[in-house]
């Protein structure tokens, strides 16, 4: 099946990912991009690689899950590679890309596993990384904390699917961890990498922020 170039993107929670992301590949001006993971069953597909295909990219999509990852795009892998692998472990020369995209996915995983992806994206990008990480900025998680705080609300850990993959070793306690803006900006710091954009989807609202960060 070809890609459909020029697909517009409908309205929504998606469509204002999409223009986050379109914003990271305009300042960017990335001509190599790796979009890590890529592949999530069940779920409207925020990944875009037909999209970032279409605008001229030479686009890799790569994923853990061999079963999603064909599941989700296979009609898609004549025209952009999708690669098996661990983003611990990318199987890619050192910069030989100029974008690293990483969406829903660090904020599940311990500060050990996160330091050790953030290292290996940092290895394969020459130049920039967009990440997506969850805010405790939220009216939502402030209301949870007071809850739990006043005895009203215990959270239970959550489960974590995560495919072909045993995640229990990896995966945080709570399945999400939530920072606050300037924990994310030292772990990225930590990570080799310089924060030049911040955009939250919706302020006090949405706990996805947005990184576009450059590499150190």
């Amino acid at each position: 099946m070809a890609v459909e170039r020029g697909k517009p993107v409908k309205k929504g929670k998606r469509e204002k990912i999409w223009t986050l992301v379109k914003e990271a590949l305009d300042l960017t001006q990335a001509r190599k991009v790796l979009v890590v993971p890529c592949a999530e069953s069940g779920k409207k597909s925020i990944w875009f690689l037909p999209e970032i295909y279409a605008l001229g990219a030479q686009v890799v999509g790569a994923d853990l899950s061999p079963s999603m990852l064909h599941k989700e795009w296979g009609w898609l892998a004549s025209e952009v590679p999708l690669v098996v692998c661990d983003i611990r472990s990318l199987p890619f020369k050192d910069g030989t890309f100029d974008l690293v995209m990483n969406q829903r996915f660090i904020c599940h995983f311990t500060e050990e596993f996160r330091t050790k992806a953030l290292s290996e994206m940092r290895r394969v990008t020459s130049g920039f990384l967009f990440i997506h990480y969850e805010s405790n900025l939220t009216f939502k998680y402030l209301s949870r904390k007071l809850r739990e705080k006043l005895g009203l609300r215990k959270r239970p850990p959550r489960a974590f699917h995560g495919g072909d993959f045993d995640w229990k070793s990896t995966k945080h306690p709570l399945g999400h961890v939530k920072l606050g803006n300037n924990e994310i900006k030292r772990e990225l710091k930590k990570g080799g990498f310089q924060v030049v954009k911040v955009k939250p989807l919706f302020p006090l609202l949405s706990d996805r922020w947005f990184y576009l960060a450059k590499k150190m």
